[in-house]
């Protein structure tokens, strides 16, 4: 079962649906048929089957209705009037935990769609397989600790942890980084593999979601804009730039953005700002959503390539933010953002958890010195001198103290500690 198993079924004992949503094949499908193995839900249905997709078009409030068990209901986008019928199945006879909903895009976004199942509804979007997955580890818990309980009992967690964590060889990181965690692929560690279903992905993923979500779409233009947008992953974005490189009007880069994150390709990041006299960049960081996905569109043809490959730096970062949603949908109440000033002092990954504010930044070095406290020390003095912890994640193999609220932890307890 995936680490996101154990939520949906607590919150299917809430609420009378869930909707589980991802990119295309990131194991979705899979995910419902083992709630169904494990008695949580009855009956899996599709919308990619054609006669049930026709059934549920020409009828959906009598489709549904002959539904009485507990259903995965699979890629509802494809009926966006089933939201619609949900809402007055629901309100007819509303028990919890009667179905499971699915979509490779999100439905809420698509333009036909007016109900959002206000009050019905839990939401929750499946990332790829993580490395603690891979190796058969249980989830990580330290950033859970840290935010929930203290920073005494986060290093001590740490420390406890140094005895079973495995090794994290740099071999095994670019390999981690280069197949992502598209099931099928981080499974088959295949590279020739890899290169065939990337290829076939781009085009199913057009055919079958982005035409969907937008009819009569320049396909030409938004393959153009979405590799741009692949190709910039864990960079700043400004809309203009791209426009005047593209020869495009904003507002077409703009909409291809909002079909990429609809659809689960692209993840923007927002700057953290703070009433303060220092002026913040407001301009979002840009985020493929899958590192494997990154790798392959910037040409990067095996693991051992990575580390010389021109995008190494941004591939390692996406690969960590992908660490790192994983881990903070597990915490609700906890919101992510970078942080960058003007004069260019930054910190990559910022954590706000109520009135706790931490900071996350990432070093490829296998050591660590104070001037990479550098952006973590602005963040600080930006809140008012308030910082829960600063933390620089890096490749040695020490846990380093820099200071009373400042550590360089080795990056394979943030993955799996």
């Amino acid at each position: 079962m995936r680490p996101i198993s154990e939520l949906l079924i607590e919150s299917l004992g809430f609420f009378p649906a869930v909707l589980l949503l991802g990119a295309r094949q990131i194991g979705k499908s899979t995910l419902a048929k083992e709630l169904i193995s494990q008695k949580i839900l009855d009956q899996y249905v599709t919308l990619d089957d054609l006669t049930t997709l026709s059934a549920f078009k020409a009828d959906p409030d009598g489709t549904l209705a002959s539904f009485t068990n507990r259903i995965a209901l699979d890629e509802i986008q494809r009926v966006p009037d089933l939201m619609r019928a949900l809402k007055k199945n629901i309100d007819e006879n509303r028990q919890n935990g009667r179905f499971l909903l699915t979509g490779s895009t999100n439905v809420l976004s698509h333009p036909e769609v007016t109900e959002s199942l206000t009050g019905r509804l839990d939401i929750f979007i499946l990332e790829g397989l993580g490395i603690a997955e891979l190796n058969n580890r249980p989830s990580p818990r330290a950033l859970k600790i840290l935010l929930q309980e203290s920073v005494e009992s986060f290093t001590n967690h740490l420390i406890q942890s140094s005895k079973e964590i495995p090794p994290l060889r740099p071999a095994d990181l670019w390999e981690a980084i280069f197949f992502g965690g598209y099931p099928e692929i981080a499974l088959a560690k295949n590279i020739n593999f890899k290169e065939r279903y990337f290829q076939a992905y781009q085009t199913t993923y057009i055919e079958k979601d982005v035409r969907d979500l937008s009819k009569g779409i320049d396909i030409v233009q938004f393959a153009q804009v979405a590799k741009a947008f692949f190709i910039q992953s864990g960079k700043l974005i400004n809309f203009s730039n791209m426009a005047n490189d593209l020869q495009l009007d904003q507002r077409s880069i703009k909409r291809y953005s909002e079909l990429l994150e609809a659809t689960f390709q692209i993840v923007f990041l927002q700057p953290w700002s703070r009433n303060t006299l220092k002026r913040i960049i407001k301009t979002p960081k840009v985020y493929a959503k899958d590192s494997g996905f990154m790798s392959f569109i910037h040409r990067v043809l095996s693991p051992e390539n990575l580390p010389e490959s021109s995008c190494f730096g941004e591939a390692l970062e996406t690969f960590v933010f992908t660490e790192l949603r994983k881990q903070t949908q597990m915490i609700p109440g906890l919101s992510t953002y970078f942080y960058r000033t003007h004069l260019g002092k930054e910190v990559d990954f910022v954590l706000e958890y109520g009135e706790k504010l931490i900071g996350l930044e990432l070093k490829a070095a296998t050591s660590v010195n104070a001037k990479d406290f550098a952006g973590l020390q602005d963040l600080e003095e930006a809140n008012q001198g308030k910082l829960e912890l600063g933390i620089v994640l890096y490749q040695g193999t020490e846990i380093l103290p820099f200071g009373k609220n400042k550590l360089a932890v080795p990056l394979k307890y943030f993955l799996f500690a």
